[in-house]
């Protein structure tokens, strides 16, 4: 009766043990392609509270399990265009107990003779109450502005975001000198824009 009392012991804990927090994917995109190549060079980086077991790459936003084929041990680090065109890469990942994550995804313009830069028609800012700064900003391309870069009085803790800035937050009221850049689905980059904005109590 002891030995099965502590053997139900252990099998309980054993269940209330089970993981089920799935990894996160906290960097996936691609390199701008260089010399017509059509090899996509890639940036991943996934965590999990185990580990990360595998990782799936695929062009086609589709359902998968763990035993679908093409899963990998090893981190993507580029993928093989098959033509011209614009494409939608997607990436999942598992960790050791099957918790699947995903997808994360990121755009691929395989187009060589794309080289038109993304032009900035419009970027304002403006200091709003709690601290806000606000941001209008308009863009053109001929395909599509793909990324936005923001930084201030020469910070460099800055990222590439595929969310249009609309507001940040600072701490400090003082006269701030914002740059933007913005870049395409190809990596053609556009030119330097900036607005300054004062930000006071008053």
């Amino acid at each position: 009766m002891v030995f099965f009392a502590l053997y139900t012991s252990s099998l309980c804990a054993q269940m209330l043990s089970v993981n089920s927090e799935k990894p996160q994917i906290n960097m996936f995109y691609a390199l701008p392609l260089k010399n017509n190549s059509s090899v996509v060079q890639l940036k991943v980086f996934a965590t999990d509270n185990k580990g990360v077991m595998g990782f799936l790459l695929k062009d086609e936003n589709t359902t998968t399990n763990i035993t679908e084929k093409g899963w990998s041990k090893n981190r993507p680090v580029s993928y093989q265009l098959k033509e011209y065109g614009i494409y939608n890469l997607y990436l999942w990942v598992k960790d050791t107990d099957g918790n699947i994550t995903g997808p994360a995804s990121c755009k691929v313009n395989y187009d060589p003779k794309d080289s038109i830069k993304p032009v900035i028609e419009k970027f304002e800012c403006r200091w709003s109450a709690n601290n806000e700064i606000t941001f209008d900003i308009k863009c053109k391309d001929n395909i599509g502005v793909d990324k936005y870069l923001i930084k201030y009085n020469c910070s460099d803790g800055n990222t590439w975001t595929s969310q249009k800035p609309s507001k940040m937050y600072l701490k400090n009221k003082q006269e701030y000198t914002f740059y933007l850049w913005v870049k395409d689905i190809a990596g053609n980059l556009s030119t330097v824009c900036k607005c300054k904005c004062k930000c006071t109590n008053k």
